[in-house]
Order: C-alpha cells, then sequence, then structure tokens
C-alpha cells in the first residue's frame, strides 16, 4: 500500500509520467489509455491534489487503526496465558 500511496502523491504533485511508468506486469495499452488524460488532470489539478490529499490522510488512519488494534489484540492474548514456573534443578557443587 505504501508503494500505492507514493504514486498517487507523484501524480497528484503534478509527476504524471514518473507516476504512470509501468510496472511489473502492467500493460502499456493501461498506460496509454492514462497518457490521454493527462491534460484533464492537469486542468483539475488542485482539486485533485485536494482529493487526493484526504484520500492519504484517511489511509493513513485506517491503516494506523488497524495497526493499533493488532497490537493491542496481541499484547491482550499474552498477558491473559498464564505461565507455568517449572523450579530449576539444584546445581550440584
Amino acid at each position: 500500500m505504501v508503494r500505492q500511496i507514493g504514486k498517487l502523491i507523484q501524480f497528484l504533485s503534478g509527476d504524471f509520467e514518473g507516476a504512470l511508468e509501468p510496472e511489473s506486469g502492467r500493460r502499456g495499452v493501461d498506460t496509454e489509455r492514462l497518457r490521454k488524460l493527462i491534460p484533464v488532470a492537469r486542468e483539475y489539478a488542485p482539486q485533485l491534489r485536494e482529493y487526493g490529499t484526504l484520500l492519504v490522510a484517511r489511509l493513513t488512519e485506517k491503516n494506523l487503526s488497524r495497526g493499533l488494534n493488532w497490537a493491542s489484540q496481541r499484547l491482550a492474548s499474552s498477558s491473559s496465558r498464564t505461565f507455568a514456573v517449572t523450579p530449576r534443578p539444584a546445581s550440584v557443587a
């Protein structure tokens, strides 16, 4: 997801060509279709940047929330376990 957010930021900041570089497995036809939309993206760049900022902020919030939920569940499950203490054998001196 970090890579995708990076591409979105790159695109919304105006680096259209860099953001449209094909990744492995991507077809050139899709990239060519997207290149035709560059003039429209330039025209609406301020609105797209505002939307992109809100989108990235919300995605970041969701990821942070999921991470905190995961960590709290892991912490709760590890603290609920009871560990049996086994006596150590007496050392022979």
